[in-house]
């Protein structure tokens, strides 16, 4: 209780705080507040994207219907918020300054990849509804050691990534991207373990097409948490840099 409500409060605490900056903006906006405005957003998308698919684990693990189709409803309203995002990319980068350009980029990119992150999430969520909704076949007890270690990583990945952009300090960045090697090589040996299930013939197609794609997609969503995180370390050392040049 107490640990849901600390989140209540600090989704509540970020959403006010893009509201504020929102209503400070006009004409020209100036890379600082556009630093402000990107780290925000980022924010708010990993910490969302990371309880949705938290949600998704256990509601597969558990069966839980009414849980996967919590999850699928935040999904989609996710996407919707990232869609908008990228809609709004062109009149946010028409008011930048000339020598913004550099900055810019990067700020694409990172929009781009918090797209990629949602997706990523929408691909996990939907296939775990739909298999639970229509009453297939559990995972194994050993598919779902495997996924509770895998999600494990993730939650590291995604808090790790978090506080460096919260305390906007990226010394750690190699760190993350070993972590993110690790859990490749998690994924590669439980897609070989998985592949000698289907060859003893332990596991279903169905319970087999679900367990490579989450796989899969879990490979993807750690490579975009950090493409992201390096999209947003390099915005802000770009943007910095052009500050100082213009000083």
């Amino acid at each position: 209780l107490i640990y849901r409500t600390h989140i209540i409060h600090v989704r509540r605490t970020n959403d006010r705080k893009a509201e504020e900056l929102e209503n400070t903006v006009s004409g020209e906006i100036n890379s600082d507040t556009i630093i402000q405005k990107c780290s925000l957003t980022i924010q708010q998308v990993l910490e969302k994207s990371l309880v949705i698919y938290k949600e998704t684990m256990v509601g597969l693990m558990d069966e839980d219907r009414r849980k996967l189709r919590s999850a699928k409803t935040e999904s989609n309203a996710l996407n919707v918020s990232t869609k908008r995002l990228k809609h709004h990319i062109s009149p946010t980068l028409s008011n930048l300054k000339d020598d913004s350009v550099e900055s810019g980029h990067y700020y694409v990119q990172a929009i781009d990849y918090l797209r990629e992150i949602n997706h990523c999430i929408s691909f996990i969520v939907t296939p775990c509804y739909e298999h639970v909704d229509n009453n297939h076949k559990p995972l194994l007890p050993v598919q779902t050691d495997e996924l509770a270690r895998l999600s494990g990583e993730i939650s590291i990945l995604y808090n790790d990534s978090m506080r460096m952009l919260q305390e906007k300090n990226f010394e750690d960045f190699d760190l993350i991207v070993e972590r993110q090697q690790n859990i490749q090589r998690i994924i590669e040996e439980t897609r070989k373990k998985q592949i000698k299930r289907i060859k003893s013939s332990e596991t279903g197609t169905r319970n087999s097409i679900l367990y490579l794609n989450i796989l899969s997609e879990i490979k993807n969503l750690s490579l975009f948490v950090v493409n992201l995180l390096k999209s947003s370390r390099d915005f802000e050392l770009t943007a910095r840099t052009g500050e100082e040049k213009s000083e």
